[in-house]
Parts: structure tokens; sequence; C-alpha cells
């Protein structure tokens, strides 16, 4: 019995499945300090200042000990790309006056469209206030990039550092969204 001839496909096959990763990563030519960051599903790719690690299935953090995370960048990847009727779109920094509960509001709010993983994106840098842990002024960002008909992304940061915030703007400009990763594996 030839055992062999049924395993070399399946080996074939995990082979492929962690080149592919291997490649992309490969691809992000990060400048300076900055150092490729990516998320655990291999769908996110990015180019973030020093410190910063995937932290939950869809964060980036930077954090002094064991308490909350000072900084943190989010990437919200959704491969079904329809807006839920009565959804805003895009996605600002305040919360809006639907809002019930945790709601945030923003102020000194600086706004731009721009091109982000290669699709249209609108981008709010500001100030917010509010919101569950009770921020009070805290440099924030919000960016939703709309890929549709493939997916829409919202990429969200914040961080009590002004020049952290528009580091991780400039970030954005590296943002590399690969949908199909988690299908892949």
């Amino acid at each position: 019995m030839r055992l062999g001839y049924l395993f070399t496909p399946l080996a074939l096959a995990i082979v492929a499945c962690n080149k592919a990763p291997s490649e992309r990563h490969a691809a992000l030519n990060c400048q300076g300090s900055s150092v490729a960051s990516w998320l655990p599903d291999s769908t996110v790719a990015v180019c973030l200042p020093a410190g910063f690690v995937a932290r939950t299935p869809r964060r980036f953090a930077r954090s002094r000990g064991y308490g909350m995370p000072d900084h943190w960048i989010s990437v919200s990847l959704k491969q079904d790309s329809m807006v839920p009727e009565g959804k805003r779109w895009p996605l600002t920094l305040s919360s809006g006056n639907q809002c019930i509960a945790d709601c945030t509001t923003a102020e000194s709010v600086i706004t731009s469209h721009d091109t982000v993983a290669g699709v249209r994106a609108y981008i709010e840098r500001g100030l917010i206030s509010g919101g569950i842990s009770g921020e009070r002024r805290i440099p924030a960002l919000i960016a939703s990039l709309d890929g549709r008909p493939a997916w829409t992304a919202v990429v969200q940061a914040r961080t009590p550092d002004p020049l952290l915030r528009d580091s991780l703007f400039d970030a954005l400009r590296t943002l590399r969204i690969y949908p199909r990763a988690a299908r892949d594996r």
C-alpha cells in the first residue's frame, strides 16, 4: 500500500497555505523605525510605530505593563459589504443623534478623503470625549474604507499622544487588506 501518495497532496496544500502569508509579509516595505504588523488571520498588514503588537483578532496595541493599552489601532474588516438599513456610512468620531448609551462627542475635527488600501476612504481626526470609558479630549481617528462590492473596513485609533495619533494617520498609507486570507486557510 502506498500511503505516501495519499499524504503528498495534503503536504503540498500545507506548504502552499504557509507560503502565501510569508510572501505577503515580504511585500510590506516599512520605512524608518516602523515595523510590519499583521493581524493573526493575515487579513490586515500595516507599518506601525515600534512597540505595537497584535493584541486581539482585530487590534494592535502598545501599552506600559499589564493594564489597558494606552495606545491602540483596530481594523474591522467586513466581507459582506452591505451597510445595514438605518446605519451610518461613513462612520464618524461622534456618535450622532441616534446614540442612546456610551455616546461620544468630537471636537477639533479634521476631515479628509483619501485612498487607503487601494480604495476610497473617509477619514476624521479629532479629540473625543465620552464613550464607555468616559474619555476626555483623547486624540482619535476613524477611517471608513469603501471596498464595495467586495468589502468594507473601519480603522479606529486612540492614544493620549497627539503626535502618535498623527503617526497612526500616516500609517494608514501603508495599510494592506487581504479579504480572502481568512478563507484561504
